[in-house]
């Protein structure tokens, strides 16, 4: 999940279910706004499998952070994780092109 929502850009949202023994399931397609995740967590939300939990994670990178954000299908936080964002020396600039 989180190489989809990478790929996807800052910020994006995916809408999964949780059955009770834990499996994920991602549906096919990633957000790039809240408002359409949400609508699909709630039409998701409406045909679920009884016991599995719906629910949108969301990743957006700010000041040099990913933060990773799991809602409910009400879009009610329950989880947010903040990770350092890591560039080589290349990326930063520090290191020139081609020098040792």
């Amino acid at each position: 999940m989180r190489l989809e929502l990478h790929q996807a850009g800052s910020p994006s949202f995916v809408v999964a279910t949780v059955s009770p023994g834990g499996r994920l399931s991602l549906y096919p397609l990633t957000f790039a706004a809240r408002g359409p995740a949400a609508r699909q967590a709630r039409t998701v939300a409406g045909s679920r499998a009884a016991g599995d939990e719906v629910v949108v994670v969301s990743r957006e990178e700010t000041s040099g952070r990913a933060v990773f954000t799991v809602y409910d299908e009400t879009m009610r936080i329950l989880h947010k994780q903040m990770e350092v964002i890591e560039a080589s020396l290349l990326e930063e600039g520090i290191v020139a092109t081609g020098t040792v």
